[in-house]
């Protein structure tokens, strides 16, 4: 009886002993893909970890503010008014996704909001003869 009790204590030790070494294997995996996470908060073109080359070596437009009173770019963490100076540049053309910048030889250079993503605007449909509208009747 005592040899049988000597071996469920070891096999319950193996069993345990195997279930630590998942435990440890899985955690260790888990910080590994952690390592490779990118900020999703962090701002366009910024460098993605520490030491790490900036994407896009240039300006880069972070931000636009547009409003009846004021027109602001953030142009790689700096506000820029429209018709203000960043660098050498002055910001000449601002929507909410691109900013145009004219530098002192004449030179004009668009920032994008998202670089790859082409925006087009489109004109609205027509509405058919006789469809419904949201306009209210007016006598």
């Amino acid at each position: 009886m005592v040899e049988h009790l000597i071996g469920l204590q070891s096999g319950l030790m193996i069993k345990r002993l195997t279930h630590a070494l998942v435990l440890m294997l899985t955690l260790v995996a888990g910080v590994a893909q952690a390592e490779v996470l990118q900020d999703p908060t962090q701002p366009y073109g910024e460098a993605q970890q520490a030491g790490a080359p900036a994407a896009y070596a240039g300006p880069v437009l972070q931000s636009v503010m547009l409003s009846s009173g004021r027109k602001i770019a953030v142009i790689s963490g700096e506000m820029v008014p429209l018709g203000g100076k960043y660098q050498d540049a002055t910001l000449v053309r601002l929507n909410d996704w691109e900013a145009v910048l004219r530098a002192e030889d004449g030179t004009l250079q668009t920032l994008r909001m998202h670089p790859g993503v082409e925006k087009t605007l489109r004109k609205p449909a027509l509405a058919k003869p006789g469809a419904k509208t949201n306009a209210r009747n007016t006598r």
